[in-house]
């Protein structure tokens, strides 16, 4: 399948590495210019220079989502760059979840990942979202996760805030239907990346068995799943929060 993303100006955060990396040169690859941002500005280059050499343009931009008022400056900044505005935005950016219960949990580790993981994606959105309806196009994914849908015991604040991601999704798709914006999210379990690699062989094997496919994700089968919903192949879906999880959210009995 080849989804046409021809004249579309995309900006995807935290897309230095990982998930947010493959988001950027697979949306590249089916046509798009992209701007990468994130907080290791050296990372972003990188990602940059990649999509470069695949003939589209790209520029980066060192964006710490967390922080509304440099926020709206990059943006700013990158409309002025590009000569134009961003049509296609997936808000990628996270914070590593804090793994903490709630009698070790306080409010400066709730706050700080809160701060990223869903008020980041407010922050991006509000600053893409007039040009969007001036524009009356617009394509959003919002990455979620299996935890917001599911819960985690000692992920409270990543569960709390990939939960309320989607709820922003659907309430953002009510608002924008009406200005041809559609916004949708997808909520992964395990894909492998470099965080994935941190993570001990053993325990890796004890989460591959709870799939029911018995293997974690590529970070390219969540990225395809990404530049569908920013094509027109996908026109009549928002306001959804698709998992991508080899089955792991399913209650097996």
């Amino acid at each position: 399948m080849s989804y046409n993303l021809e004249g579309q100006l995309a900006l995807v955060t935290g897309a230095g590495q990982g998930i947010g990396k493959m988001d950027a040169l697979t949306i590249a690859r089916y046509g798009a210019d992209v701007v990468v941002a994130d907080l290791n500005y050296e990372a972003a280059v990188e990602t940059a220079n990649e999509i470069q050499n695949m003939g589209r343009k790209s520029k980066a931009y060192k964006m710490d989502v967390a922080d509304f008022e440099q926020v709206q400056a990059v943006v700013d900044d990158i409309k002025t760059d590009m000569n134009r505005s961003i049509s296609l935005l997936v808000n990628n950016a996270a914070k590593m979840n804090t793994m903490a219960q709630m009698k070790d949990m306080t409010y400066e580790m709730w706050q700080t990942d809160l701060n990223v993981n869903l008020t980041g994606a407010f922050n991006v959105t509000k600053a893409v979202w007039d040009d969007m309806r001036l524009q009356n196009y617009g394509r959003i994914v919002n990455m979620s996760s299996i935890a917001g849908m599911m819960g985690g015991f000692g992920q409270v604040v990543y569960s709390a805030a990939k939960a309320g991601v989607i709820g922003f999704t659907k309430s953002l798709a009510l608002e924008g239907g009406k200005y041809n914006i559609r916004v949708n999210c997808i909520a992964p379990s395990f894909l492998k990346s470099p965080a994935w690699e941190t993570i001990p062989r053993e325990y890796q094997q004890r989460m591959e068995n709870k799939v029911p496919l018995k293997r974690v994700g590529e970070t390219q089968e969540g990225a395809n799943l990404v530049a569908f919903l920013l094509s027109d192949q996908s026109d009549y879906l928002t306001g959804q929060c698709i998992p991508i999880t080899g089955g792991a959210d399913l209650f097996i009995f």
